[in-house]
């Protein structure tokens, strides 16, 4: 197995363990019970998030993976919601969780999503440094696009 592949396999298995604790794992250091309010914030951000990952998923579907390897030569869309933000399907996750976040009101999840926001920024810096060998012009968009929180004014 190639170091490219063991490191890509990690990013990813290191992702989906996150994941699954923030989302079906214990609460520990819960705040407070949510309440009504708590309740439909919570659904709407993760609402929000899943429509995100699911609207980038169509952006991207041609040269979608998990992995932060690119498929093919050119593999990178500047399109949609690619216009905005250089990984909107790491905003998406991101906003998910926080929704379940805040529907749980866990300290000890919220210190898991900030190791998942660490992972996500690792992992676009690889898959970046990847991009750019197979595609130059991925640079000037990586510099006038960020990362995974738009800009709203242009």
């Amino acid at each position: 197995m190639s170091q490219q592949t063991t490191k890509s396999w990690a990013f990813v298995i290191f992702q989906v363990i996150l994941l699954i604790l923030i989302v079906f794992g214990p609460n520990f250091w819960n705040v407070r019970s949510s309440n009504y309010i708590t309740s439909i914030l919570a659904l709407l951000l993760s609402l929000i998030g899943i429509l995100i990952v699911f609207r980038a998923t169509l952006d991207i579907k041609k040269v979608m993976s998990v992995f932060p390897v690119p498929k093919s030569p050119g593999g990178a869309s500047y399109k949609g919601l690619y216009s905005y933000v250089r990984h909107p399907m790491y905003s998406g996750v991101l906003l998910f969780c926080l929704g379940v976040i805040v529907l749980d009101l866990s300290l000890f999840k919220l210190f898991l999503l900030a190791i998942l926001f660490i992972l996500f920024y690792f992992k676009s810096n690889y898959e970046e440094t990847l991009l750019v060998e197979v595609n130059p012009d991925y640079s000037k968009y990586k510099n006038k696009t960020p990362r995974f929180i738009p800009r709203f004014r242009r």
